[in-house]
């Protein structure tokens, strides 16, 4: 109760005031007529023809046009419609600029980018696959042992006893047909006692070594440009599906955003018409008690008016947590909550257009099979899969491996000496050979990997037809729901206009005395529902624009936001 006396209070500092005349002069400002009402005086009938003229004071078609409170020349204006705060309060909130906040800030959406992200490194960490590398070994060994009796006679000596140091440096990697090579130096410093037996000591060591190469190619399992980089080709395919995940993310992040900003508008211009309704009912009430004072009604009209008032009031306090909530909505997608953008000092300046669209369901679906996220990952998860299973194939092949070494070698007392040697080319070592490996039991490991990967390709096959079916279906629901919804729109604002032709006609009588408060009120708040019904319509129609753009893949390009390029290299 105390909520609506301070409300009350509040609008009656707005109402329309009384010169010191004792006429009481409105302006009204009809947009439905186009019609300027002509001042009267107010004195006796003053209750007659203000009342009638508040009421068509209400702009009918234009949306946009609610609450505002024109002063034209002195001693004319209208009733004034209380604001809950100044304007210079608030941030004035355009959509293109709410939008683009939602895109830098959006939790969600830097949840999915970064999802894409780490995904476009794992192709950089297989492409790595083919990087060289340096392998550097060092080590000492050690041996004392017996002869036996043939190297007794090779060695002219009952014991052997060695001290060797080894060092081996290499470059090794893969080719892109699935070969390893190996590029190297190999070099032994041999201490025995038959090099001291036989040099008397003097050296007591050699140095021997090895330069070449050392190579590796699968013939059969693992062969092949395809084969080898298959892991690579399903990176790729996974970064690009989280991708289109990302921009999946983004169209329905943005599509919300959109459908949430004109959900605060609605709000808005709903809380503006109950505000002005609210007024109104407040100066048929403050009229009534004038009259009622006067002995020219009985009480019952005073208590018809308050109790519109209260109504009216009501549903103000309705109308001012709707516009709250949704506001709260709308600053909850920027991804934090921002003191300097609370809910409260928001305002959507913004305004939907009406404007007819045509939809057509054929270009919208060649346009959705080129663009919508969902079904490009679709065909991109197949193509994955494909890989999948044809790499699963080539593993059921036996291991045939062709192997094969080329080098020389070096001998000497000395490091250098060695290396000289083997740069001479002159002891040359090769070798050529297969090896095979064919697994006893039928593979069966690989045999039922690759089961498994053509059993998912096939499942991928049949998700790709079913997103491609509902595609299809939900393309021709929203755009069947387009043409019907502006034919609402269409409707509704035909029903606006004769709303307003009826109040006109209710005016009319109640001027001659044949209609009383409890008929204009009713008629009034019948105005006020076709006008929000037909702003509920006007905002029905942006939201199934939004789905169609959705749908169609087109919903970024439509409200000119631009999309992180996958080709990138700076993202990546």
């Amino acid at each position: 109760m105390l909520l609506l006396m301070k409300r009350s209070d509040h609008y009656k500092r707005s109402a329309v005031t009384v010169n010191s005349q004792g006429k009481d002069i409105v302006k009204s400002e009809s947009q439905v007529y186009g019609v300027t009402k002509s001042r009267m005086l107010a004195g006796v009938l003053s209750f007659v023809v203000l009342v009638p003229s508040l009421l068509m004071g209400l702009p009918a078609e234009s949306m946009g046009a609610e609450g505002q409170s024109k002063v034209s020349e002195v001693g004319q204006r209208e009733v004034p419609v209380p604001a809950q705060q100044s304007a210079g309060n608030l941030n004035a909130l355009s959509l293109q600029v709410f939008l683009g906040k939602v895109m830098e800030k959006n939790n969600d959406l830097q949840v999915q980018k970064l999802e894409w992200q780490s995904n476009e490194k794992m192709v950089s960490a297989a492409r790595g696959m083919y990087e060289p590398a340096l392998k550097v070994t060092a080590g000492r060994e050690g041996n004392h042992v017996q002869n036996t009796t043939q190297q007794l006679i090779q060695r002219q000596n009952s014991e052997f006893s060695e001290l060797n140091n080894l060092w081996n440096s290499s470059v090794e990697g893969l080719t892109s047909l699935g070969g390893t090579y190996r590029l190297g130096y190999e070099m032994k410093k041999l201490q025995n006692n038959l090099i001291s037996a036989y040099s008397g000591n003097t050296p007591d060591s050699q140095y021997t070594s090895f330069l070449g190469v050392n190579m590796t190619q699968p013939l059969l399992k693992g062969a092949g440009y395809k084969v080898t980089n298959a892991n690579i080709k399903i990176a790729r395919a996974n970064a690009d599906i989280a991708h289109e995940g990302y921009r999946q993310a983004t169209v329905e992040t943005i599509a919300r955003a959109v459908q949430l900003y004109w959900q605060c508008y609605g709000a808005q211009e709903k809380l503006k018409m109950r505000q002005r309704s609210a007024a109104i009912a407040e100066e048929m009430l403050r009229l009534n008690k004038s009259r009622y004072e006067a002995g020219k009604i009985d009480y019952t009209g005073v208590l018809d008016a308050e109790s519109g008032l209260r109504l009216r009031q009501a549903l103000v306090a309705a109308a001012e947590q709707t516009e709250l909530t949704a506001k709260r909505n709308l600053v909850s997608l920027f991804g934090e909550y921002n003191t300097t953008l609370s809910p409260v000092m928001v305002k959507v300046v913004d305004a939907p257009e009406s404007a007819h669209i045509d939809a057509d369901y054929v270009k919208s679906l060649d346009k959705a099979y080129k663009s919508y996220p969902q079904y490009l990952s679709a065909q991109m998860t197949v193509e994955r899969e494909k890989t999948r299973m044809a790499y699963a194939k080539n593993q059921r092949l036996p291991q045939l491996d062709l192997k094969g070494s080329y080098g020389y070698n070096g001998l000497a007392t000395d490091l250098n000496g060695s290396l000289d040697k083997a740069f001479q080319k002159d002891y040359l070592s090769w070798s050529l050979g297969v090896e095979l490996n064919v697994p006893l039991l039928g593979n069966i490991k690989n045999r039922n990997e690759y089961d498994a990967a053509r059993l998912r390709q096939e499942q991928a096959r049949y998700r790709l037809e079913m997103q491609k079916v509902e595609l299809a279906n939900q393309m021709e629901i929203v755009a069947g729901l387009v043409q019907r919804v502006y034919e609402q729109v269409l409707n509704y604002e035909k029903v606006v206009v004769l709303n307003a032709e009826l109040t006109k006609a209710e005016e009319m009588r109640f001027r001659l005395g044949k209609s009383d408060i409890r008929v204009m009120l009713e008629r009034e708040e019948s105005y006020l529902k076709v006008r929000e019904s037909l702003l509920d319509s006007r905002l029905a129609y942006q939201y199934a624009l939004v789905n169609q753009y959705a749908l169609e893949g087109t919903l970024l390009e439509h409200y000119k936001l631009s999309e992180i390029d996958k080709n990138n290299p700076d993202f990546r």
